[in-house]
């Protein structure tokens, strides 16, 4: 399956021990494009913390309304 690691917002008030965001840059990520998302079969919608510093299920609605393309949507 084709994913597409989205970063909703880089706050987060957490110490993950596991997080798996840590190893990125984020500053340096680059932004998703059309293309990105048509490619995609799967969208996880990550962040700092999705469920606190933004709304996931507005975002979710959205891009499965924009993209049939897409199976599955999951927020980390």
């Amino acid at each position: 399956m084709n994913t597409l690691h989205l970063v909703v917002t880089t706050i987060c008030d957490r110490d993950c021990k596991y997080c798996c965001n840590n190893k990125y840059d984020i500053a340096n990520l680059p932004y998703a494009t059309d293309e990105d998302f048509q490619w995609a079969d799967m969208l996880c919608l990550t962040g700092g913390e999705p469920f606190e510093y933004s709304n996931p299920c507005n975002l979710a609605n959205h891009y499965r309304g924009k993209y049939n393309n897409l199976k599955a949507i999951l927020v980390y």
